[in-house]
């Protein structure tokens, strides 16, 4: 370990001592109402040669910089929606910053009417994926959750986990600070937050070292909308929508007051997220001593009302230094009442019947407290920034399960059962970070501490019915208790040439944990280092490559430790699995991009210890599907991404996605073969810029199914859209949204080991119709970079 540190700041040394042979310009790049314009193209323009020598990109803030040797130049600047800049610039041998660079919105004409040029919705840049929800017209009345399965390599598993590239090791940001959510929890609170409250969202294969290093499948970072207008502005907006099954609606406020110094904020949305789904699965089971086909039809109403909510300030205390709080967080009334009719046959026909009905109350409260402390010391961009969150989580699970099993031949009940259970989840989360940038010559240093504590408590009490009263169970009853400490620290440095950007970043983690349960108690004490490498070559004006390598780790959430029992029905739950180890694995991502928008992409990961779901059937037929550890899984992917603008108003974007698939599967007998999968996906998404401030979005998306661990889906097509139309000087907005337009979205998946006979179809409630009404008041809105808290996900 103190080897790889020593070589770390042996190399950071080295370049820092090399003679300077350029000198560096920064700046940063807004649009006309001061608001930053992230991933701008900069480039330098040798006025002699009339040559590219340098080129750069703006970050999330605007800002970039650039080096290049003294001399004459043409600065050029340009990105989709904007006019393209052109400034002279003269470089002397000392470092300069040119300041804020304004681009003015681009339009084109049609007609009469001057539309204002837009960003597309789909982006490519810096290794990541951008989806500009902000430009979307299909967002109303769709859920985080429902739009993020729209994206490429991101699909839901048979239990509607969230799947990156066929891994749930996915680390989840929600405006810079993680979630620390198991995958049903996270699942659900998705599900409840609308897209339409969403600015943008970043899709990462790969990290830096300033970011934690969990979640081996990728990063994704989610950023909710937030203004800044001068002086007050609020928007107030209602929407009501149809399936086949429900009825549901929105209602959200949110704006904020600016004196210049001080912004305030805040928001509230409260919406219905009633679903349905239809379960069927098909399984073999013994009874009596024989073997029989077992098949059951499971529905599953859940009526929710999910109330999501923010509140903050950013207080810029001098030109120098700002300081943030926040407050945000959601709440639900979750309510489930299912039913579940099974028959067991044999070769003759049926044989018997089993009910279940399961009636459950599970409200969740999430609530997160955040402050942030900056100062940046000089215009070289030397800065430093604290941020402390904590987080307070908790589930109260209560519900009852019956079950009654008959002779369908002989029409007898042969045993009925009834027991309630009562499992609540408390979890408190503090962390503290502190960062530091330091440019030198010619090198950029970052580097930073953070600490992270959390508590789980789950106490577990289950109830069977006696035929008088409900007695305690013993056997069930007990209790779930984790606690983990979590100290990072990271280095990195950055060094630009006139064609070629490298980062380099080294990161350590030290992790102490320990659970205490019914069926293990166990203790955890392990370091890990994760290297990270980003080098960016520019050939020429055209062409740029950009490779990415990362080690990561995909720790198990504190809910995956868990033992605690999530009934589906009375045959079928979901568990946490005692004992679970990391995965670690490395992630390597080759990109290359021509003209600056299309893009090809060329990805390997290969994982040990993978965490994957694997379904456990026992003598009485009882199906639990848990995490466990695989020895290993390879992964190979290939991506495109091809922008076409037909005209000024009709812009195309299609991606395409595949993946070659290696994991060793436990398979009769104690042996194991290679399950090889390939797999893919295709999106094509289309936006119109209309006369008359109209706009439209139609996106269609196909998938050939993923590999998930003992399963395999199988493929599905969606189809959505929106169109919105501005009215009463673009303050007042009606967006009509469907989703699944022709019902196609289906799931289903077969288990691929023969340990288990398990076939699977969920039919959602997924054909939706939405309105949504918005009015605007008070000055113009203006669009903001989200700050990220640096809290770069975990667990």
């Amino acid at each position: 370990m103190k080897s790889l540190f020593t070589c770390l700041l042996f190399f950071i040394c080295s370049v820092t001592n090399l003679p300077a042979q350029s000198i560096m310009v920064s700046g940063k790049v807004t649009d006309e109402q001061n608001a930053p314009v992230p991933f701008a193209s900069i480039g330098l323009i040798h006025l002699t040669g009339r040559h590219v020598v340098t080129q750069a990109q703006s970050d999330s803030t605007g800002m970039f910089s650039l080096s290049a040797t003294p001399g004459k130049y043409l600065l050029k600047i340009t990105c989709i929606g904007y006019r393209e800049l052109l400034k002279e610039l003269s470089l002397t041998p000392s470092p300069v910053s040119i300041g804020q660079q304004v681009l003015t919105a681009s339009s084109t004409k049609l007609g009469e009417i001057r539309v204002a040029g837009r960003k597309p919705v789909l982006q490519q840049s810096g290794g990541k994926l951008i989806v500009n929800l902000s430009q979307s017209a299909a967002t109303p009345g769709v859920s985080v959750l429902d739009m993020l399965k729209r994206l490429p390599g991101i699909s839901a598993d048979q239990n509607g986990q969230l799947l990156m590239r066929g891994s749930s090791g996915i680390n989840v940001i929600i405006d810079g600070k993680p979630t620390y959510l198991s995958k049903d929890q996270l699942a659900n609170m998705l599900s409840g937050m609308p897209a339409d409250n969403i600015a943008r969202v970043e899709i990462m294969p790969t990290s830096t070292s300033d970011m934690d290093a969990n979640g081996n499948a990728g990063t994704i970072s989610i950023t909710t909308k937030k203004q800044k207008s001068a002086g007050y502005a609020f928007d107030v907006a209602s929407g009501i929508g149809k399936s086949n099954k429900n009825t549901f609606f929105t209602n959200n406020i949110g704006g904020n007051y600016n004196t210049g110094r001080m912004n305030i904020y805040g928001s509230l949305d409260i919406s219905s997220k009633h679903r349905y789904s239809l379960n069927e699965a098909s399984s073999y089971t013994s009874y009596d001593n024989e073997k029989l086909r077992y098949d059951r039809a499971s529905d599953r109403p859940v009526k929710t009302v999910f109330y999501t909510y923010k509140l903050g300030t950013d207080w810029n205390i001098s030109k120098k230094s700002a300081l943030e709080f926040s407050f945000d967080g959601y709440l639900d009334n979750w309510k489930l009442n299912s039913e579940s009719n099974a028959v067991l046959s044999d070769m003759n026909g049926p044989r018997y019947r089993s009910q279940s009905f399961i009636q459950a109350e599970e409200p969740y409260y999430y609530n997160t407290l955040h402050s942030r402390y900056s100062y940046l010391a000089d215009s070289s961009g030397k800065s430093i920034s604290v941020d402390a969150d904590y987080i307070r989580y908790s589930n109260n699970s209560d519900g009852e399960v019956s079950t009654r099993f008959t002779d369908i031949i002989h029409e007898d009940l042969l045993n009925s059962t009834r027991f309630k259970f009562s499992q609540p989840i408390y979890i408190d989360i503090f962390s503290a970070r502190m960062d530091a940038a330091l440019p030198l010559k010619p090198v950029t240093l970052k580097t930073g501490l953070k600490f992270t504590t959390a508590r789980v408590n789950n106490p577990i009490r289950y109830w069977n019915y006696t035929g008088a009263v409900f007695e305690p169970d013993d056997t069930q009853t007990g209790s779930f208790r984790y606690n983990e400490q979590l100290l990072s620290a990271y280095v990195s440095g950055q060094k630009k040439w006139q064609h070629t950007s490298l980062d380099l970043g080294l990161r350590l983690e030290h992790t102490v944990a320990g659970q205490n349960s019914r069926e293990l108690d166990s203790a955890w004490n392990y370091a890990s280092l994760f290297p990270t490498l980003s080098l960016t070559r520019q050939l020429g004006s055209k062409h740029q490559l950009e490779l990415s390598v990362a080690r990561r780790i995909n720790r198990p959430s504190y809910t995956d430790l868990n033992p605690t029992k999530w009934f589906y029905d009375a045959n079928y739950y979901t568990s946490g699995t005692p004992g679970l180890k990391p995965a670690f694995s490395w992630n390597t991502m080759l990109t290359y991009t021509l003209l600056g928008k299309y893009v090809l992409q060329l990805g390997y990961s290969r994982t040990r210890e993978v965490i994957l779901k694997e379904l456990v059937q026992q003598a009485d037929g009882l199906i639990i599907s848990r995490d466990n550890n695989f020895p290993y899984s390879k992964r190979w992917d290939l991506g495109l991404i091809l922008p076409v603008s037909v005209c000024g108003s009709w812009e195309i974007t299609g991606l395409l996605n595949g993946a070659y698939n290696e994991l060793p599967l436990p398979v009769s007998g104690g042996a194991s073969r290679i399950n090889k999968r390939f797999s893919g996906n295709a999106i094509l998404n289309q936006q119109f810029t209309l006369p008359w401030e109209v706009t439209m979005e139609l996106s269609a998306r196909y998938s050939t199914g993923e590999p998930e661990g003992y399963m395999r889906s199988f493929e599905s097509f969606s189809f959505d859209g929106g169109i919105s139309k501005k009215f009463l000087a673009k303050r007042f907005t009606a967006t009509l949204t469907f989703t699944d337009l022709f019902f196609s979205d289906r799931m289903k998946s077969v288990a691929v080991t023969d340990l288990i006979h398990y076939h699977l179809k969920n039919t959602r409630d997924s054909r939706r119709v939405f309105l949504l009404l918005k009015y605007h008041f008070g000055g113009a809105l203006k669009k903001t970079a989200e700050h990220y808290s640096d809290e770069k996900g975990r667990l």
